[in-house]
């Protein structure tokens, strides 16, 4: 059975198909109207979807995910091996040369200040952007007060820490909490089948359509930007 929320995408999504569709067949029918003496002058019919309602019922099969806590929760927390990882390709992308007893110090004050950082107050006020920040600097301090590094090591902290920073919220991108779910039976036959009618719902939904233009950019950059058609 899918999620309420997929079923919902699915439906905008055949929407979306169904304005390029009739997109497609306005084009068809411009280039039959360039060729025609007469019908060239003619203005090509096209058609928008400026609003669409569907009343549908689902039929709720459970509630899937954990409630949400006091607080909040944005992240799950990177596991050790995550946070090892990062530090380790933040070390060879920067090429600092450290010995093994200086990583593992390295790798012991980013898994701590983590710790700090899940476990301390509400977890709605963390950020991807804190996270690494902190996480950054937790290696940071570590290389430089208790390795003593060299001068020129020392050089290669700026790239080190922008390293380190964008792969962890690379990483954080993936630990996204998961809200809970309601799982639907959306199938005419799969709801006679469930045949509980307490947990029939009906849902109306208007989707009001919002179309783009490609623009190519004016710069020298390559590529193009969306505006509002």
């Amino acid at each position: 059975m899918p999620k309420l929320g997929e079923f919902i995408g699915a439906l905008v999504t055949d929407v979306v198909r169904a304005r390029v569709r009739a997109d497609m067949e306005s084009l068809k029918i411009a280039e039959a109207y360039s060729g025609h003496d007469l019908l060239k002058y003619l203005p090509v019919p096209r058609f928008r979807l400026p609003d669409i309602t569907v009343d549908f019922p689902v039929s709720v099969s459970s509630l899937e995910g954990e409630p949400p806590t006091v607080g909040g929760k944005l992240f799950d927390e990177p596991t050790r091996a995550d946070i090892r990882q990062s530090v380790r390709s933040a070390l060879l992308e920067s090429e600092f040369s450290l010995s093994s007893a200086q990583r593992r110090k390295v790798y012991a004050a980013v898994e701590r200040r983590s710790k700090q950082l899940f476990q301390a107050g509400p977890q709605a006020l963390l950020s991807s952007q804190m996270i690494s920040n902190e996480i950054a600097k937790a290696a940071s301090s570590s290389i430089k007060g208790s390795l003593k590094v060299s001068d020129k090591q020392a050089d290669k902290l700026p790239k080190f820490e922008s390293v380190l920073k964008s792969s962890m919220r690379a990483i954080l991108a993936t630990k996204l909490a998961q809200s809970p779910y309601l799982q639907v039976a959306v199938a005419s036959d799969e709801i006679k089948l469930h045949g509980d009618n307490e947990s029939l719902l009906r849902v109306r939904l208007t989707i009001t359509e919002d179309a783009y233009e490609v623009i190519n950019r004016d710069d020298a950059s390559q590529g193009f930007i969306l505006t509002p058609e």
